[in-house]
Formats: C-alpha cells, structure tokens, sequence
C-alpha cells in the first residue's frame, strides 16, 4: 500500500551539541491533496554548510548548462530542443544529481497509491482516513529517526520545513503538519518553521521533482501490473 525510506548519504555530526539546526526540502508529485490518485513526497535534509555547497555547485551547472530549473515533466523535451542525445541528456541529469549525492546528509521519500489507501482503511473501519496527512507524517517519523540515529539521542534537532510553493495546496500542506503537531509531541519539538518558496530561488526545491516522478513512475508500474503495493517498484 505504500513504501518509505531513508537513504544515508553522509554521517552526520557525531558529537554531542545541544542543539542542531538543520534544513529540509520537500516536494510532492501527483494528486498530494487530491486523496484519489498516486502521492509521493519527497525531501532532502542536511545543515547550512551542505545546503551552502550545494547551491554553489548546482548554480555553476545552471550556468555551465544553460539551464534555469529542472521539471522532469519537461527536461527531456527541453533537451530534444537543444539535439541532445538521450545519453547527453542522462549525463546532465546525473551531474545534478551528483551535487544532492555529495553534499545532503539524507533523503526520504513515501509513496502511496491514495484510492485504494482509502479503500483499505474504510474496510478496516477507518473511514475517512487521509493518506495525505500519513504520508506528511512517515517522512517527518523518518527524519526524526534518522536524526536520533546519527546524531544521538543526547542532542536536540530542530529541522526548518522548505516546500515548493503551490498556492491553495500550500495552504493545506501547512494545515496537515500543524494537525501533526498536535497529534504527535516529539514532532512539534523537532519543527523549527514552516515555509513555502519558489524554486527559483531555492535550488534545493529542484531536486525533489526528480526523486518524486521516479516513486510515482514505479507506483504506476505496479498499478498497471495490478500490485497494491508500490514497495518493490520503488526499491530497483
């Protein structure tokens, strides 16, 4: 029914501080609030200095490929365009890609398949269950694991929420993690602030995308094989 992970890219600060700052930049692709078709959110955490090398090093491909943002629903025919080959074109995807592998701490990405989440939850007596608000919370639950795991339970992680800005759904996102807090304390704790931001002004909300359309391709690859679950598509 839905799948989540986490993938450790670099160790975080072992040693013991009292408090930790620590930004993350999440996307969804698909119906996120439209509960019937395929979600899938996406997100990146690291500190000011990842976040700070990382810009830099994206920015100088921007300018190296001519190229203002990435949106994977238009970055190959944007290629077709130029007359790149699909090599070329996968060459650049993957230069971008090495700028989040080298310099972000972890990823997290759910994915679910929101109408039969809903079907599955209204047989168990569970009726207007929102897979939204789940999926909202399994990263959060994630990237609150993960800090605990590699910086350790003695320090105090408090993570700044950066989402793309998409008017209405902006609105909704907020009113999801403010549900969340009062649900689940060590949540609030880990929140520091919410913000909604274009991404043409914040690189990181351009990664995101691409992490999102793969776990939405591979929930649509099972759905068409009539799988329920988007787990083993989203793990190749």
């Amino acid at each position: 029914m839905a799948s989540q992970f986490w993938l450790h890219r670099q160790a975080l600060p072992t040693e013991q501080v009292y408090q930790v700052g620590l930004y993350a930049y999440l996307d969804e692709s698909g119906k996120f609030h439209d509960a019937a078709g395929f979600i899938c959110l996406c997100g990146w955490l690291s500190n000011d200095t990842g976040w700070e090398k990382f810009r830099d090093e994206w920015q100088n491909l921007q300018l190296k490929y001519r190229i203002q943002r990435i949106h994977m629903t238009e970055f190959y025919k944007e290629c077709l365009r130029r007359d790149w080959t699909r090599e070329q074109a996968d060459g650049v995807l993957t230069d971008f890609i090495d700028v989040i592998r080298n310099n972000v701490f972890c990823g997290f990405a759910v994915g679910l398949d929101g109408r039969h989440f809903r079907t599955k939850h209204e047989n168990a007596g569970r009726k207007g269950t929102n897979p939204a608000l789940f999926a909202v919370e399994q990263i959060l639950i994630a990237m609150q694991q993960a800090c605990v795991m590699q910086i350790g339970p003695n320090s105090v992680p408090l993570i700044q929420l950066h989402f793309d800005e998409d008017g209405k759904d902006s609105i909704e996102c907020y009113k999801l993690i403010s549900k969340l807090r009062r649900k689940r304390p060590e949540i609030a704790r880990l929140i520091g602030s919410i913000t909604f931001a274009d991404d043409k002004w914040f690189p990181a909300l351009s990664y995101e995308p691409i992490l999102a359309r793969h776990i939405s391709e591979g929930a649509r690859r099972c759905a068409a094989a009539d799988a329920r679950t988007s787990a083993d598509c989203t793990r190749t």
